[in-house]
């Protein structure tokens, strides 16, 4: 794993001065985090604080939002060094995730323009739309009523080449399957009876006040959704429920929202991708892999 620091992200952060460092996807608002512990020294340290950026080979950029220190600094030379221990996520969409003391109300808003309105600087999100309400009241999290408003749509935002980009749910099943792994490879995760739990089927009410349904095509909890017509109903019952764990090979070639296909099985979707790099420093046993939770499309 390469990851450069620095104002222009120009410098390199030596292998060997990573203990510890995890780079996550996920199909989530903010789609991309990093956690990692390095070494720092003096004239090194003030790049690591909160605020400063961390790049990745690829060149996305991350905000550092917590960092401390996890072990007590020690002369090398004439060098102090240590350990910080961080946690960054993907700059042009951080703003998002801090509350804020003003409400943020949009109708008809694109998904872009209620993202920049939360404070993020995307310049566009691929396979934009019209988001029919926004509301997220002051101190509150911006990235839960984004989550709801990507719910009702019906799909879930990746981050991949630098872009975001919205994707509805049926759609990531019809890509070409970016890596394969065996069914006998990977673990299980059966979720039978909290589906029936956790995935509710949802209705509402229109102008008229008669009730306007979404799938109950399966015995499960009801939930009222208020102001919300059928499309928006069924949307919301949809979603990805996690089917394997698997680990692969440490690869970047696998982001979430990719398409695996299972040798004995259904094609899954990466739900989330953790790469892990530990090169084994301070005597520690190296680690390099990525772990990889897929899920499958509940309707």
């Amino acid at each position: 794993m390469e990851l450069y620091f620095g104002e222009n992200g120009d410098q390199r952060i030596r292998g060997d001065f990573i203990r510890r460092a995890v780079l996550r996807s996920d199909l989530v608002p903010i789609p991309l985090t990093l956690e990692a512990e390095i070494r720092v020294g003096t004239e090194t340290a003030q790049h690591f604080e909160v605020g400063r950026s961390i790049t990745t080979y690829d060149g996305d950029e991350l905000e550092i939002i917590k960092s401390e220190h996890v072990q007590q600094a020690r002369m090398q030379g004439d060098d102090l060094s240590g350990y910080v221990r961080l946690i960054a996520t993907l700059k042009p969409v951080t703003p998002v995730a801090f509350i804020k003391p003003r409400a943020v109300i949009k109708h008809g808003a694109t998904l872009a323009e209620v993202y920049r309105a939360c404070g993020a600087t995307l310049r566009g999100i691929e396979g934009d739309f019209a988001v029919p309400r926004f509301v997220c009241l002051a101190g509150e999290a911006h990235t839960y009523h984004i989550a709801r408003a990507l719910q009702e749509a019906g799909g879930v935002v990746r981050w991949r080449n630098g872009r975001l980009a919205f994707i509805p749910l049926g759609s990531l099943f019809d890509q070409e399957p970016v890596d394969t792994i065996v069914d006998s490879a990977s673990d299980d995760v059966e979720s039978g009876f909290l589906e029936r739990h956790d995935i509710p089927w949802f209705y509402s009410l229109n102008a008229d006040g008669e009730f306007v349904y979404g799938n109950r095509g399966k015995p499960r909890a009801a939930r009222f959704q208020p102001g919300a017509n059928a499309m928006t109903l069924r949307n919301m019952t949809g979603c990805l429920v996690l089917t394997k764990v698997t680990r692969l090979k440490y690869t970047q070639k696998v982001a979430a929202g990719d398409l695996i296909e299972v040798v004995g099985g259904e094609p899954l979707v990466a739900m989330t991708v953790a790469n892990l790099f530990a090169p084994g420093a301070d005597g520690d046993a190296p680690e390099q892999f990525t772990r990889v939770w897929l899920g499958r499309w509940e309707r």
